[in-house]
């Protein structure tokens, strides 16, 4: 079974858009709040839930589904941690077998490990079962912790307000590049930590040096307010640095993983130099690189 599909949806799109407050607010759904936490109730709720065939779950059983396994009580196995087929790492949530005892844990009692980790989690119906019944990418776990929601930043959900023209489009002479179809105006900077933070930037940079060989890996943030995603998070690589333009994308697109929904990748153009970009390294703790290396 593709573990795409084990999100729940195709794309997190189709998730129903929720403005929530923030987590800071003690009246957030997906706050850190020990007294909300190892509710057995909300634990027969996923039993319920997980019933459900597949291609009946619409927007509000994955409204209902995250309700619930935020604060569900869950049981953890002896090694939680695991390397999923997409090959990144995950940690291993279960439903506990009715009627016996277990150590009670819960998403929201973990999810800050996790991103601190580079980390998933994998949601199992029961601990027999081999295939999880939904996976939250490190990614979706940071957008509950910061956004109070699984549909990512506000800033970056889609609101039709942009022009249906597209800003860029793929050039008929070279495959993997885009060009621009109008002057607009760009603008360039350094991630803030708000769309950056520390953790997610330090599990970046571990997948570009390992993954794509990227010694000293830099990016930047293009917002580009005619677009129809206004921001980017840039790499310094090139369309041209890939040696094989199918795998390009997929490459690229690896990257959303660790990012809340709706974040926006792009490769350096060659307008963009790299003095206009900024080392990945310095956007974290270098001792907290270190530790993790």
């Amino acid at each position: 079974m593709g573990w795409r599909k084990l999100f729940g949806m195709e794309s997190p799109v189709e998730t129903v858009p929720d403005p929530s407050p923030s987590p800071q607010d003690t009246t957030a759904r997906f706050a850190i709040d020990r007294s909300r936490m190892f509710d057995l109730g909300l634990t027969g709720r996923l039993y319920d839930l997980f019933e459900v065939p597949r291609e009946r779950r619409d927007p509000a059983w994955t409204a209902a589904f995250f309700t619930a396994v935020w604060n569900a009580s869950l049981e953890i196995p002896d090694q939680p941690f695991f390397e999923g087929p997409d090959g990144f790492p995950y940690f291993r949530f279960q439903l506990p077998r009715p009627a016996t005892p277990f150590d009670s844990n819960a998403l929201a009692n973990q999810a800050q490990l996790l991103v601190d980790r580079g980390c998933g989690a994998a949601i199992f119906s029961s601990p027999d079962a081999t295939e999880p019944d939904y996976v939250l990418p490190m990614g979706v776990i940071d957008s509950l912790l910061r956004f109070d929601g699984w549909d990512g930043d506000p800033l970056d959900r889609p609101d039709g307000a942009h022009s249906p023209d597209p800003v860029y489009v793929p050039d008929k002479t070279e495959p993997g590049k885009m060009v621009a179809t109008r002057d607009h105006e760009l603008l360039i900077g350094t991630p803030s930590p708000a769309m950056l933070p520390p953790y997610t930037a330090r599990a970046l940079y571990h997948h570009l040096t390992r993954g794509w060989g990227i010694a000293n890996p830099r990016v930047a943030l293009l917002v580009d307010p005619s677009a129809a995603a206004p921001r980017s998070l840039m790499i310094d690589r090139r369309p041209e640095d890939f040696p094989d333009p199918a795998v390009m994308e997929p490459q690229v697109n690896m990257l959303l993983w660790y990012l809340p929904p709706h974040s926006a990748v792009m490769l350096r153009p060659d307008a963009v130099g790299l003095d206009e970009m900024t080392p990945l390294d310095t956007l974290f703790p270098a001792n907290r690189a270190e530790a993790s290396a």
